[in-house]
């Protein structure tokens, strides 16, 4: 028996072995503190759901603004289920959003494939 752990072949299996383990330890500590640091651990699933879904729409809308001069995105978020409009207004009181003729690019008559 001893002389099986001498082998080659065993010898590189368990350093295979290792770095796998290795990997595997590192990417749940990295998984812990991300949920650590979302508060995954704090709140319910249907807050947390529903903050993960405001920051993704934040993070849409940011795109699409940030291409005033390419038409606001229109080509990148298409594909996209995020849904957008952009009005440019001084004020928004007296305005009928279900006309479709105040805003300058918007993609509500796109359908889901």
């Amino acid at each position: 028996m001893k002389k099986f752990f001498y082998k080659k072949w065993v010898k590189i299996c368990t350093a295979v072995l290792c770095i796998i383990s290795f990997n595997i330890a590192a990417g749940s500590l990295y998984g812990i503190v991300l949920g650590e640091f979302y508060g995954v651990y704090e709140n319910s699933k249907e807050d947390f759901k529903k903050q993960m879904c405001d920051r993704i729409c934040m993070n849409y809308s940011i795109s699409a603004v940030a291409a005033y001069e390419d038409d606001f995105n229109i080509g990148e978020l298409q594909d996209t289920n995020f849904r957008y409009g952009v009005i440019q207004t001084d004020d928004l009181a007296g305005l009928d959003l279900n006309d479709k003729d105040i805003y300058e690019v918007c993609n509500f008559d796109k359908r889901r494939g």
